[in-house]
């Protein structure tokens, strides 16, 4: 079943108040509408200055600053760990509470004034402080190049690191939660649940070997679980670059204690840490050469990690000791007690941790990504499928005993072996290989993801059609050859699907997880209400033609699924011309959809439009309602793109969802036609009307498919967009916080979706007047783009918002630069590109703050060759700033052009009823303008 495009509407970053957040009017970023050339004078208060005549002007604004925090005091660092009065200010950083201490340091919850969050500063212990040379200097130093050099959710994520003085601190993300530590001690955790926790966490150690990192000292106090449940691994104070460091001395196991004092090289990341003797790590999680005082490497992290891991699941650990030189000797020695394991935990478990706690790290997994595969290898779920229909054949076999005279066979043996060379492991590993081939950098993320999914809806299938041959010999004695022919296409459509997985290249795999999350639902060949689209054919030919054309069908969804739209088209078209000969008006309806679905994703919205009409039509023919009510879902998303047509999308709408009432409400085309209602509705001037559908469709998906399915978290995003189109910004931007996240989760924090989400949070911070942090995001979503999908039409609008961005931080020389690679890149791509007039309106703004006269007329005057022909607003923004860069040397041109302004908005005011804050706010600027041309006339006759 297709899924309609997310709404993901233009992307730029909004200006402040007084300035739509949601539409590119072209308005001055920092909601400016006139004043004088140049940068802006310093004057003291000149931002409460600003707030009062904005009032004065529009009426106080809505609501209040929730992130505004008063001036920090002096600067100050705590010196002790242990002292009970906290530092008022560690860096920029305005503390706010004591979270804990750690081996090394003390860390501090603490406010980020220039991007208005909380963040966790973690200071050197003060008996380990010392000047710049110090072990302690060193090691913090050393822990924050470590971190900050991977980028992982299951990462705790270092923001900056600084001193003051000879001490050092880092500034990292706040996480709100518990250790494992103390997550596992707080409740009886099934295995399965502790499994998962340590599978994220193993997921950070993996990421951090992959940036050269080898952590030493995993354990469970030092994986943080958060209240919304993501782990993330810290402290990575001992870590040193993979395979560089130097070896340590043996720890004697008469005395494992004795160590000399530490002393290191602060400027070599990859220095020693440690003299002869010194021992570093957690003794009951160190490996076996730890101990014996050689190099550590990611072997031994993996090591600590089945340590912590069995500890979890059998409530002891693997090493019987109870004192350091015993322990010592018996991780040494190799003897680990894991055969009297717990007999709930399953035995692959305990085979995998058994290879990790090898003694020599040769005999160990090769990488923790293998370790990590095999705690992953449950036999239980490779084999539910077997499980599933050996369970029919029994059912089957007794059915045939009652209903076929004994017959032995049993009708439903082997229903798992129709998807063999489908998807079976042969095909998984095809697949995965080649997705890694293309050394994307969210290529083991989509890999996960898609096997995931996958592995999901063919459990699906079998269990349809098992459960689906059962029924029809229980009923009829033989299986309906409808409901065969409708999982045959289901099968087709999969088999497609894996092929080009298992070919992929780069485009491929940005498709990759949504194309196998929008695989239809095997459970509607259950349906006789949809099995009405597969007519009975007496004819053996024509019937081999049709399933033919079937799988035809299947192979143009999944070319369309992942992104290769023209070759979906053409295969669909050829479906078409098939199905007329047949006669076949479901068949014709289906290839009908499929082919206007592509055609508008090549951006052929007329085509697509009347493709989608013919679909409705031949659909109604053959009752076929699923194939009908998707098409009308579709039409309604492409009416809704057009404000004017937004009743007609409404309507479209009502006929759709009588459809779905006839059909049983199927809820994930609910959800479908909710999406679409709601992009109509926020287009169509509705965003109340939005707002509703938006969170039917959320509350649909995450109700089927749990939070981090794609279709939950592209309703969530578009739920957000909707809140902020009602100036619900704080709702807006803790939604697409959370559909980052989870983006980030489920396809890679370097796919382009995130880039997408990114942008779109980075629009809503904006708003809420956070530039700086703006800016940022921004940076981040345009370097994805920039890298993992170089060539797209959004990387041009990735320069612009960032370009807005950096005018709302005042960074106007680099903003300009912004605006004019965005330019340019438009220019390359369609010299007649509707968005060209607002990156000219973007260099002359930034221009006239610059003081770069002629630079900002020229960029104003192209700017209006765009939009003469017109008076809206934004080609009144662009006569009233050509009119400021003419005040001194062209008056006469500038009167002239804020007399249109003016009479325009006149005209505007005196028909539309009372002005908007728009024509009130233009009508201001033309007023302020024309009193300083009366002005520049005065100076330039010498009268004043």
């Amino acid at each position: 079943m297709a899924s309609l495009p997310p709404d993901l509407p233009r992307v730029h970053a909004p200006a402040t108040a007084g300035t739509p957040a949601d539409a590119p009017d072209g308005a001055p970023p920092d909601g400016s509408r006139g004043g004088l050339t140049g940068p802006p004078p310093q004057v003291v208060g000149r931002d409460d200055i600003k707030a009062r005549a904005f009032a004065r002007l529009f009426g106080a604004p809505d609501g209040n600053d929730d992130d505004a925090m008063p001036p920090p005091a002096a600067a100050t660092l705590g010196r002790n760990a242990d002292d009970d009065a906290a530092p008022t200010q560690i860096g920029r950083f305005r503390v706010l509470e004591r979270k804990g201490g750690g081996g090394m340091g003390v860390v501090w919850a603490a406010w980020d004034p220039e991007l208005a969050r909380r963040v966790a500063i973690k200071v050197l212990r003060a008996d380990l402080d010392g000047p710049a040379g110090s072990v302690g200097h060193a090691r913090l130093l050393r822990e924050a190049q470590a971190m900050a050099r991977i980028s992982h959710p299951h990462v705790i994520a270092v923001h900056e690191v600084g001193s003051l003085g000879q001490q050092v601190f880092i500034a990292m993300e706040l996480v709100e939660g518990t250790t494992l530590a103390g997550w596992l001690g707080a409740a009886p955790r099934p295995w399965r649940g502790i499994l998962d926790a340590f599978l994220a966490a193993g997921d950070g150690i993996a990421a951090a070997h992959a940036a050269g990192v080898v952590h030493r000292d995993f354990k469970p106090d030092n994986v943080l679980v958060g209240d919304d449940g993501r782990v993330r691994v810290v402290d990575f104070g001992l870590a040193r670059s993979g395979g560089a460091a130097p070896p340590m001395a043996p720890v004697a196991t008469h005395d494992p204690d004795a160590a000399d004092p530490d002393a290191a090289d602060p400027d070599a990341a990859d220095a020693p840490l440690t003299r002869t003797g010194a021992m570093m790590g957690t003794p009951a999680y160190m490996s076996p050469e730890q101990w014996r005082g050689e190099a550590a490497d990611a072997r031994s992290d993996q090591f600590s990690f089945c340590v912590a891991l069995f500890e979890a699941l059998h409530g002891r650990r693997p090493f019987r000791a109870t004192t350091l030189v015993e322990l010592a000797r018996a991780v040494t020695s190799g003897q680990a007690d894991v055969d009297a394991a717990d007999a709930r935990i399953p035995r692959f478990i305990d085979r995998a941790l058994r290879r990790g706690l090898a003694r020599e790290p040769d005999a160990r997994y090769a990488t923790m990504t293998e370790l990590l595969g095999a705690l992953r290898r449950d036999p239980a779920v490779r084999w539910r499928r077997v499980g599933i229909a050996s369970a029919v054949a029994v059912i089957a076999s007794a059915a045939t005993f009652l209903i076929a005279d004994g017959d032995p066979a049993g009708r439903c043996d082997g229903v798992g072996e129709r998807l063999a060379g489908i998807w079976d492991p042969p095909v998984q590993q095809r697949v995965h290989d080649a997705l890694l081939a293309t050394d994307t950098p969210f290529a083991a993320r989509t890999w996960e993801s898609t096997q995931r999914l996958l592995d999901g809806y063919a459990e699906g299938w079998i269990a349809a059609a098992a459960e689906s041959c059962a029924a029809s010999m229980a009923a009829t004695g033989g299986d309906d050859p409808r409901r065969e022919r409708c999982l045959d296409a289901r099968t087709a459509e999969l088999r497609a699907l894996t092929e080009l997985l298992a070919g992929a290249d780069v485009g491929i795999a940005l498709q990759a997880v949504d194309a196998a999350a929008r695989l239809p639902d095997p459970r509607e060949c259950a349906d006789p209400r949809r099995l009405a689209a597969y007519r009975e054919i007496a004819d053996a030919a024509a019937r081999d033609r049709a399933a033919e054309a079937r799988a035809t069908l299947g192979r143009a969804s999944a070319a369309g699924a992942v992104g290769r739209y023209a070759e979906a088209t053409a295969k669909a078209d050829t479906v078409v011309r098939d199905a007329g000969e047949l006669d076949d008006p479901a068949l014709e309806a289906a290839a009908l959809l499929i082919r206007g679905q592509n055609e508008i994703a090549a951006g052929h919205l007329a085509a697509g439009e009347a493709s989608l009409r013919r679909a409705v039509k031949q659909a109604e023919l053959a009752d076929d309602h699923a194939t009908r009510a998707q098409a009308l879902t579709h039409l309604v998303f492409v009416a809704g793109q057009d404000a004017a047509r937004f009743a007609e999308a409404r309507a479209l709408g009502a006929d759709a969802g009588a459809v779905l009432r006839v059909i049983g409400a199927d809820p994930l085309l609910r959800a479908q036609l909710d999406g679409a209602l709601g992009v109509a509705a926020k287009r169509g001037g509705q965003p109340e009307l939005a707002l509703s559908h938006h969170r039917e469709a959320q509350a649909t998906t995450r109700s089927m498919y749990g939070d981090d399915h794609p279709a939950t978290l592209r309703a969530t995003a578009n739920l957000a967009i909707a809140l902020r189109a009602l100036d619900r910004d704080e709702e807006a931007e803790r939604l697409l916080t959370e559909a980052t996240a989870g983006l980030e989760r489920v396809l890679g924090e370097h796919h382009p979706a995130v880039s997408t989400s990114l942008s779109n949070l980075a629009i809503t911070v904006a708003k809420r007047n956070r530039p700086d942090q703006a800016v940022a995001l921004m940076r981040r979503s345009l370097a994805i783009r920039e890298r993992t999908d170089p060539g797209h039409p959004s990387i041009a609008t990735g320069h612009f918002n960032l370009a807005r961005a950096l005018y709302d931080s005042r960074a106007y020389a680099e903003a300009k630069t912004q605006y004019r690679e965005a330019l340019d890149l438009r220019m390359a791509a369609a010299a007649d590109d509707p968005l060209l007039a607002m990156s000219w309106a973007g260099i002359g703004r930034c221009a006239l703050r610059l003081d770069e006269l002629d630079v900002a007329r020229d960029a104003f005057e192209h700017q209006l060759a765009r939009l003469e022909a017109t008076d809206d607003a934004a080609a009144n923004e662009a006569r009233i700033d050509l009119a400021r860069t003419l005040l001194v040397h062209d008056p006469v041109r500038a009167d002239a052009l804020l007399d249109r302004v003016a009479r325009g908005l006149e005209d505007r005011a005196s028909t539309a009823g009372p002005p908007t804050r728009e024509v009130r706010a233009q009508l201001a600027t033309v007023s302020m303008l024309a009193d300083s041309i009366l002005l520049a006339r005065d100076v330039a006759a010498g009268r004043r």
